[in-house]
């Protein structure tokens, strides 16, 4: 999962993956390709959400086009007037340090449920 530079994301996932690999490999007693395709669905969604909004936040830092621009300009304007925004974001760092690198896995009906209540909360 090849992150981007904007996020500064690559260390700490390295640090996570180095983690939850070494607990799949300390918790299997079946093989160790049984605890790479553990770690590979444990890690997937993460990876994967943290790479995209890599590739999100460089349209928004780099913008190349008068259409990127005015989603820059939005983001900009946003951080400076919406107060709401930094407690959002302080909410949301709270919420991922203390999940650690071992989230709790959640099916598509608990993701929902999270969802709505975040929505209604704000």
């Amino acid at each position: 999962h090849p992150t981007l530079p904007v996020m500064g994301q690559g260390g700490a996932l390295a640090l996570e993956d180095s983690q939850i690999l070494a607990h799949m490999l300390g918790t299997t007693n079946v093989s160790v390709v049984d605890a790479l395709r553990r770690y590979v669905e444990h890690r997937r969604d993460r990876t994967h959400r943290i790479v995209l909004k890599g590739r999100e936040r460089v349209k928004q830092i780099y913008p190349r086009c008068e259409e990127d621009m005015k989603g820059t300009q939005k983001w900009y304007d946003t951080l400076k007037t919406n107060k709401s925004f930094t407690s959002k974001v302080e909410d949301g760092l709270l919420y991922n340090l203390s999940q650690g690198p071992f989230p709790p896995r959640q099916d598509e009906e608990t993701k929902s449920k999270v969802a709505a209540d975040s929505k209604n909360a704000s």
